[in-house]
């Protein structure tokens, strides 16, 4: 009976023995490494807007473990605002939010992780407001402001001064006399350009409502505003001023008239007529010379007489091409200054408009960059978190294996004392 006792007892531990080599390479494999804890440092930063700031994962361990981690941030408000693979967090210029959680996750084991508290504080700048000549104007005072804020400045011209533009690095960036600068994000300096307003140009014309005389000069004349012109109404041999209009208004028969202090448009007329008194002495001198000569031949010779009248008349004229003459050439700088004027005006206003599409492509190709930059961002947080997602899933693998083993073996361990205690009691009954 003891014998037969023994040899149950034999086959137990036999089987036993089975069944654990049923699982060679589950029971005799190595212990797999694993993560303890993972932290950051620091722990809270500050870190000013358009700025960045570095932290420092370490990853503690056992069995040759992974000291990778996978950076990510929350809270941010701006699409420029990152933290790179390297744990370098930075803080676009335009970002609202008052701080921002960092969090470190190891790569080998997401159940582990660590976070720090970034807080954003608000930068200051310098504006500086100047002006080009003190003469010219003023403009709104320079002052300190914080990133990102904005601020409206004003330039105010004194009399017989005019605004030309804002400068800014010997850059033109605007002709608004009131201009707000946005997103301010480093120190500004700026300068309110003022110019002499030239003198306004009036014009002033002369004109002869009837033959028998002239106003010189001639023609229509500029005046520069305030200054002054005058006139003289000469009339012809035999020939007196009946009356002269000053911009249509009659102010008798002036043989002269000055305009002072030309502050618009003006116009001067004259008329003149024949000179009852200066006929009758022509025929008394006639008389004179001939008295025996009848009336009639008198009137013939007073006909005769009226070449020289005609003579007279025609030179007078003559007279005023060569006043025109005079007055030409200032009328043709005029021309010319205006031309010119109008050609500096269309060159100004084309290297405006260059300067104005070289910075929109500029801004364009900033924010093309910036959006590959963010694009590219996306694309590495993606394959960053695939690849946590993949090494969960195979942690949770060898983990599933290995409880599955050892459920297993209890199983086996479980069924064969079941099977030795079994045979015990039926041997025993026996």
């Amino acid at each position: 009976m003891r014998q037969k006792i023994i040899y149950d007892i034999r086959i137990f531990i036999a089987a036993i023995l089975l069944l654990a080599a049923g699982f060679p390479c589950e029971a005799s494999s190595p212990v797999s490494s694993a993560i303890h804890a993972v932290a950051i440092s620091p722990g809270s930063a500050e870190v000013a807007k358009n700025s960045t700031v570095t932290f420092t994962a370490s990853v503690t361990g056992e069995n040759d473990y992974s000291s990778e981690v996978v950076w990510s941030i929350s809270g941010q408000t701006s699409q420029s605002t990152f933290i790179d693979s390297k744990g370098v967090l930075n803080v676009a210029a335009d970002e609202g939010a008052a701080s921002i959680m960092v969090k470190a996750v190891s790569r080998q084991d997401s159940a582990y992780s660590a976070t720090a508290l970034a807080t954003i504080k608000n930068a200051s700048y310098r504006v500086n407001i100047s002006v080009n000549d003190g003469n010219g104007g003023t403009a709104t005072e320079g002052k300190t402001v914080n990133a990102g804020e904005k601020m409206t400045i004003k330039a105010t011209p004194k009399d017989g001064w005019r605004f030309v533009e804002w400068r800014e690095n010997d850059k033109s960036i605007s002709k608004d006399q009131e201009y707000t600068l946005e997103n301010i994000t480093g120190d500004r300096n700026l300068t309110a350009v003022f110019e002499k307003e030239p003198p306004k140009i009036y014009n002033v014309a002369a004109a002869v409502a009837t033959g028998g005389g002239i106003i010189t000069p001639t023609g229509t004349n500029p005046v520069p505003e305030g200054s002054w012109i005058g006139y003289a109404i000469t009339p012809d041999r035999g020939y007196r001023v009946r009356m002269v209009y000053v911009d249509g208004e009659a102010i008798g028969a002036a043989t002269s008239y000055n305009f002072t202090d030309v502050r618009e448009n003006h116009t001067i007329s004259a008329e003149f007529e024949p000179d009852p008194a200066q006929t009758q002495t022509n025929r008394n001198q006639t008389q004179v010379d001939d008295p025996e000569k009848p009336a009639a031949n008198q009137t013939e010779q007073g006909k005769d007489n009226k070449p020289d009248q005609e003579k007279t008349d025609t030179e007078k004229p003559e007279q005023k091409p060569s006043e025109k003459t005079e007055k030409t050439p200032d009328r043709d700088e005029q021309d010319a200054n205006a031309q010119k004027a109008k050609k500096e005006k269309d060159a100004a206003a084309k290297a405006e408009r260059e300067q104005m599409e070289r910075e929109r492509m500029e801004q364009e190709k900033e924010d093309e960059i910036r959006a590959q930059r963010i694009e590219l961002e996306k694309e590495k947080a993606a394959r960053e978190k695939a690849e946590i997602e993949k090494a969960d899933a195979e942690q949770k693998a060898v983990k599933e294996r290995q409880r599955r083993i050892v459920l297993g073996i209890v199983a086996a361990v479980i069924a064969a004392c079941a099977v030795g205690v079994f045979l015990v009691v039926k041997k025993r009954g026996e």
